[in-house]
């Protein structure tokens, strides 16, 4: 019987757990800020966090950077970069340890600084956007219940340590269905399937080398 008590409270509490949601409120940025002695911008998100009350867990915002046309901007800048595909993407996380004390509470300010030199990008104009998610990383999951983005105009300037040139990129919150799969979410190349065809005097199957077999979208794999 004891051991039938422990069964459903675990059950009870991995349900909860995996009941969570956020709702992304606002998505801003700070740009040009100096800190520790690097030119970047700061990245500030208003989240509300539902479902969760009393539940102690590590909550992460994570904001992935991609060209406005939903390529994503590769760079591999210690703590400024994810990887899951092919090359690391540019990207910055916050996060801590919470415990809501309401049914829907709100966090008005989590920012994260992010170097312009995590971009990698050579001189010139650039019209890039970033893609905010919520993560519960106790339980591994994302929770909020739809993206945000932030477009922004950037220059990168020539590469002179006393006097780096950027722009003041000028923000739009705008949301676009993918390029890559129109907002499907499905690999362009296989359907979604994970693998491709050939007729020969059989059918082949072989894995899609465009997802590596998953069947998803590699533009918008974050979304």
């Amino acid at each position: 019987m004891n051991r039938i008590i422990l069964l459903l409270l675990f059950f009870f509490v991995e349900l909860s757990l995996y009941s969570q949601t956020a709702t992304i409120e606002e998505v801003w940025a700070d740009y040009n800020v100096v800190v520790d002695g690097q030119l970047g911008m700061k990245v500030h998100a208003k989240v509300s966090v539902h479902g969760a009350k009393g539940q102690t867990f590590h909550m992460a915002i994570i904001h992935y950077f991609e060209y406005s046309d939903g390529h994503p901007l590769w760079g591999n800048t210690p703590y400024y970069y994810c990887t899951g595909g092919e090359n690391p993407q540019v990207a910055a996380w916050c996060g801590w340890d919470i415990t809501p004390e309401y049914e829907h509470t709100t966090y008005n300010d989590w920012w994260r600084f992010v170097p312009y030199k995590a971009f990698h990008l050579n001189p010139g104009s650039y019209k890039l956007r970033l893609w905010t998610y919520v993560k519960n990383d106790t339980n591994n999951q994302f929770i909020q219940q739809e993206t945000k983005v932030l477009y922004f105009d950037y220059r990168e300037g020539p590469h002179n340590e006393q006097s780096p040139v950027y722009s003041n990129p000028t923000p739009v919150q705008n949301d676009m269905p993918c390029v890559g799969c129109g907002g499907t979410k499905k690999c362009s190349v296989c359907n979604g399937k994970g693998y491709t065809t050939s007729a020969s005097t059989r059918l082949l199957y072989h894995q899609c080398g465009a997802c590596d077999g998953t069947g998803i979208c590699q533009v918008c794999r974050f979304r």
